[in-house]
């Protein structure tokens, strides 16, 4: 009976021990404290997730299929029009910010309020949904798609202060599967360790 109970409080001890060590992130990004990484590696899972979920990848491969077929010089011309057009006049930018993709994302972001703005990308790196409006239509031109897009992996940008929202962000892209990406851009303003 003596040994179980020092079997127990032996095991009981080294639980406690291991339970008080403070979990270290697996990401460390320059500028971000322990918390702030742990925070971010957080919204990580959390975009993982929302990148499994049925509605994302049925969006994708639709706008997969959709887009297969468009040259190179249609899709500079329709990112151009994005461009001179940023506004839900342009028809393509108001599909593409009230689909049933987008209305998804919106939901997700009223859920996350932290996240200021959602989009997802297909596997030529263009808009299938988003919760704002983006600057340009294709995104394979920068990291946060060429990065993510057929290498699994997870893309975070660094620390950057946005002059119009006053507000410290980083961006996240998640791949979806085999076929697209998600990417968040997630406020640190009021993450205790930043800036």
């Amino acid at each position: 009976m003596k040994n179980s109970i020092n079997i127990i409080l032996i095991c009981t001890t080294l639980f406690l021990v291991f339970c008080d060590k403070k979990q270290e992130p697996i990401i460390k990004i320059e500028g971000l404290s322990r918390d702030a990484n742990l925070y971010i590696e957080e919204k990580i899972n959390q975009l993982k997730g929302l990148a499994n979920e049925s509605i994302i990848i049925q969006a994708i491969e639709t706008s997969n299929e959709r887009n297969k077929d468009l040259t190179m010089a249609e899709i500079d011309s329709l990112d151009w029009e994005w461009i001179q057009n940023n506004s839900e006049d342009n028809s393509l930018i108001k599909e593409l910010i009230s689909n049933t993709c987008a209305d998804h994302l919106k939901k997700f972001q009223a859920q996350h309020p932290e996240i200021l703005e959602i989009f997802v990308m297909d596997n030529r790196g263009l808009i299938v949904g988003e919760s704002n409006i983006t600057s340009d239509y294709l995104q394979a031109d920068e990291p946060k798609w060429s990065e993510v897009f057929g290498k699994a992996m997870i893309w975070y940008g660094g620390l950057e202060f946005d002059e119009s929202t006053k507000t410290y962000g980083i961006q996240i892209s998640v791949p979806v599967q085999n076929i697209g990406a998600v990417c968040a851009t997630i406020n640190l303003k009021n993450i205790k360790g930043v800036g």
